[in-house]
């Protein structure tokens, strides 16, 4: 079994530095101890970080993923006595003729933001719990629904494993499509749960369920999370979870691909 001190030994000054115990830990749970991989894994983490530098020194891209990501109708939210940092998804509203290029590059930029909100509101370690609003819309194909799972999880799993702790699909659909979407979930290393928006409310309480799904949280007060992650990274990403740009090696052109490995 491989240990967070073997693969300590084997990174630079200034891995040892950026990375916390529970970042490795993950990394090693998520490669299964193949110390080989571990490393493979987190040496190309500079990869994902210099693609994040590269979409904000082109401002045009920029702002074309800040736009996106405000129309995703994303949300981060903390519930502190519940412990729980919630990453909503409204699916009934996406931005049209997006490419998958853009797709991956929205969800690496907010997934930063979503390893900033977990650490600083329920320390190192924390995962978000996501839910997808999936009501209102046709019911997906099993297929579709698997290349969906697939795409979230090979996205995430490279450089945020386990950061999104439970995954939650909320919709009306029968209990045998529920059954299947929690094996594909599962399959997919995400840990998955189907819910009606009752049982939505049941389990996070009406205070902290959005408008949309019957709960009093009035997402529309909030502001969008593209211009909140467009600010945090023009104050300079000072937080751990993201370097300091003067520290990176200059940046690829936005066309470059993202780190799959």
């Amino acid at each position: 079994m491989v240990t967070v001190q073997e693969i300590r030994e084997e990174l630079s000054d200034a891995q040892n530095a950026r990375y916390l115990d529970y970042q490795i830990e993950w990394w090693i749970d998520h490669k299964r101890h193949n110390k080989h991989k571990i490393l493979k894994t987190i040496n190309n983490q500079v990869t994902n970080e210099e693609r994040v530098l590269a979409i904000l020194a082109d401002e045009q891209y920029h702002r074309l993923i800040t736009s996106q990501l405000d129309r995703r109708c994303l949300n981060v939210y903390h519930i502190p006595a519940q412990h729980r940092v919630v990453v909503y998804i409204n699916s009934r509203n996406k931005p049209k003729h997006v490419s998958a290029q853009e797709t991956r590059d929205s969800v690496l930029l907010f997934m930063y933001y979503v390893q900033y909100q977990c650490e600083s509101k329920e320390g190192p370690g924390a995962q978000a719990e996501v839910i997808v609003d999936m009501l209102g819309g046709a019911m997906p194909t099993l297929m579709e629904l698997k290349e969906q799972i697939a795409m979230f999880s090979g996205i995430i799993g490279r450089s945020f494993p386990k950061i999104c702790g439970q995954l939650v699909l909320c919709c009306n659909w029968e209990s045998v499509f529920r059954q299947a979407v929690m094996a594909l979930g599962h399959a997919a290393g995400l840990s998955a749960l189907v819910l009606s928006p009752a049982e939505l409310l049941q389990r996070y309480g009406v205070e902290h369920v959005p408008t949309v799904v019957g709960g009093r949280f009035d997402l529309e007060a909030m502001e969008p999370v593209g211009t909140l992650i467009a600010r945090w990274f023009a104050h300079g990403s000072n937080h751990r979870t993201f370097p300091s740009r003067s520290l990176a090696r200059p940046a690829p052109s936005p066309s470059a691909p993202i780190f799959r490995a």
